[in-house]
């Protein structure tokens, strides 16, 4: 009987267990992220059902301050919308970062979360790697100042004070000295890179704020089909001793590191490489292309973000592909 028992007990403790593993489960699987740029409206769907609202500051989430119990909004930073099946934070700020809890009144497992994150900017451009990132200043009095703020702090830790990068005098500070050109219509930061990304900030002559600017760097992509025994041309971009260049087969999924800073490595010879592979200036060739060969050549700089992709495919001659079975390449089966 105490065998029988003592049983009975543990199989009430790991049905237990699973219960409460199952409903944290539920709860977890109710959180999600938002993220918004600066002065943006964050407007969360209210369920039919009334719930309490609660924010957390990510500054400081041990303090919990009500934004809606009863269905009605408490203090001025929320407000619904006519039929309330919306709350909506009007142009956030670095002060509304945080977790927004909405618990059902009536269930109090009835739970969902959602995370708000804040971009310090106001809208982002896109340029490609070793472009130049034009900042519009029609209209902001003068002198002028940037601020910067890179990727992991801008979009992380807002609180943290920028870098000072073009002073109200005209002189340009690390870590874009020396690339930075003004002009009565707007500021150039030339040959952006991966680690220019982020936000950065005009203040006019009084010091006030008139704009935010997210910058995000994307690579060169190019598709090249060429067909047998024809050849590739790879353009590095920059110099070569300033870059490092992988091969991705098609057939596999790791790349392999065929050149450091302009030295060819051993791990050509695996892909039959190592007496078609040339380097001339900033450009690479790979002479009497195989349909082995196809793949992704990838471009990186010395800090490891991607300048160029290349994706190598195989070309067919007009008249190979005919009724019924196709014809072979080098051992190459055109399925």
């Amino acid at each position: 009987m105490k065998k029988s028992a003592m049983m009975m007990t543990v199989s009430v403790i790991m049905l237990s267990l699973l219960i409460s593993a199952a409903l944290s489960a539920s709860l977890k699987g109710k959180e999600e992220s938002i993220t918004l740029f600066h002065g943006e409206d964050f407007v969360i769907l209210l369920p039919p059902h009334e719930v309490e609202v609660t924010f957390r500051n990510r500054s400081d989430p041990r303090k919990t301050s009500v934004l809606m119990r009863g269905g009605k909004v408490i203090g001025n930073r929320a407000k619904t919308t006519l039929h309330l099946n919306h709350l909506i934070i009007k142009a956030v700020g670095e002060g509304d970062e945080g977790l927004y809890i909405l618990e059902n009144l009536k269930d109090p497992n009835d739970v969902k979360k959602i995370s708000l994150i804040v971009r310090d900017c106001t809208i982002e451009q896109i340029t490609k790697y070793g472009g130049n990132f034009h900042i519009p200043v029609v209209g902001v009095n003068t002198p002028i100042t940037l601020e910067y703020r890179p990727i992991a702090v801008e979009a992380n830790q807002t609180s943290r004070p920028a870098t000072v990068v073009l002073t109200a005098t005209g002189i340009s500070m690390k870590p874009l000295q020396g690339r930075i050109s003004v002009s009565e219509r707007s500021i150039t930061v030339s040959a952006v890179t991966g680690a220019d990304e982020g936000s950065y900030t005009i203040r006019d002559s009084e010091g006030v704020i008139q704009m935010k600017v997210c910058l995000k760097v994307k690579e060169h992509k190019n598709h090249v089909n060429l067909l047998n025994g024809e050849r590739l041309k790879i353009n590095l971009i920059l110099n070569s001793s300033l870059v490092q260049l992988y091969y991705t087969p098609d057939s596999e999924s790791s790349p392999v590191l065929l050149m450091d800073k302009g030295e060819f490595t051993s791990a050509q010879a695996n892909f039959g490489f190592e007496d078609r592979l040339s380097l001339e200036g900033s450009m690479v060739f790979l002479d009497q292309m195989k349909a082995s060969d196809a793949g992704l050549f990838t471009i990186t700089d010395l800090q490891g973000f991607t300048v160029s992709t290349v994706q190598l495919g195989l070309k067919r001659k007009k008249g190979m592909e005919l009724n019924g079975p196709r014809c072979h390449i080098e051992g190459f089966c055109c399925h």
